[in-house]
């Protein structure tokens, strides 16, 4: 593998561990039809794996001496199913990658009606949240994420309410889908080494969840947790319009009021939003 110096503004840090990259692998269950997603690929410790299947790979890399690096070694001549794209993660449009495919798979994978996508990375811990919610925003044509991250990320992601790693994160990820953190890799595993333990985490969005809904039960969550410290009778009060908020509040929210936002489950944030726009549950 070629070596490329890391840079501390991209958050690089490269797993260099063929065993810890072996198990990533495995855990996404790659199949010959798969499209596969890799976020962040480097110089290629993960891609050189994901080009031994016969799924489709799209890699997606900011850093432009990377993407050099990439070129050479996975020449189109060689690597037809695989496909560079020079970007941040953020700005790529899932639908936009789906409609690049080749003319005869797109209508099959539509016909089977599964899921499109597979996500695979090692990403950049300062962006590690912004990531995730690009990935609950367009789960709706995703199957499931393995992803490497910080250790106190991955936490947030399965936190119980009442604890200071419950929050928004930990909300979306439960209405978009299911999480299972399946093991850390040690500093040492790194190169450069990071100061924290990185965790393993696996996300799967099959099932029959309304993404639509899921979507506007989101903007009640992070309106109320704006305000995390404060009684959802005050931070309620910037979810209504104007108008209904120089008027009495809802009375059937009023068993919610004197609770502050990290205290209540997902099943009561949907009761809530169910009960404040007077929805059928």
């Amino acid at each position: 593998m070629e070596t490329l110096k890391a840079k501390k503004s991209l958050g690089q840090n490269f797993l260099i561990d063929k065993s810890y990259i072996l198990k990533i692998i495995d855990l996404l269950q790659i199949c010959k039809d798969d499209i596969v997603l890799e976020i962040g690929p480097g110089t290629g410790a993960l891609t050189d794996h994901l080009n031994k299947t016969e799924a489709t790979v799209y890699a997606v890399e900011l850093d432009e001496r990377a993407v050099r690096i990439l070129t050479k070694k996975y020449p189109e001549s060689e690597f037809r199913n695989f496909h560079l794209i020079q970007s941040d993660i953020r700005q790529v449009d899932l639908n936009e990658l789906l409609n690049d495919l080749p003319a005869l798979r797109a209508p099959l994978l539509a016909k089977e009606g599964k899921k499109k996508i597979k996500v695979i990375g090692n990403i950049p811990y300062y962006l590690s949240s912004e990531i995730l919610f690009w990935i609950f925003e367009q789960s709706d044509i995703i199957e499931s994420v393995v992803l490497t991250m910080q250790r106190e990320v991955a936490r947030r992601l399965v936190a119980v309410p009442s604890t200071k790693d419950y929050g928004i994160l930990t909300l979306a990820r439960q209405l978009y889908g299911a999480c299972s953190l399946e093991f850390n890799i040690p500093a040492e595993c790194f190169r450069p080494m990071p100061k924290v333990t990185s965790s393993v985490v696996k996300l799967d969005f099959v099932g029959n969840a309304d993404f639509k809904l899921n979507n506007e039960i989101m903007v009640l969550i992070r309106t109320l947790f704006n305000q995390r410290r404060k009684m959802i009778s005050n931070s309620i009060k910037s979810y209504y319009p104007y108008q209904q908020r120089q008027s009495e509040i809802n009375p059937k929210i009023s068993e919610f009021m004197m609770k502050r936002p990290e205290e209540l489950s997902l099943e009561e944030f949907k009761e809530l939003f169910f009960r404040v726009n007077d929805k059928k549950i």
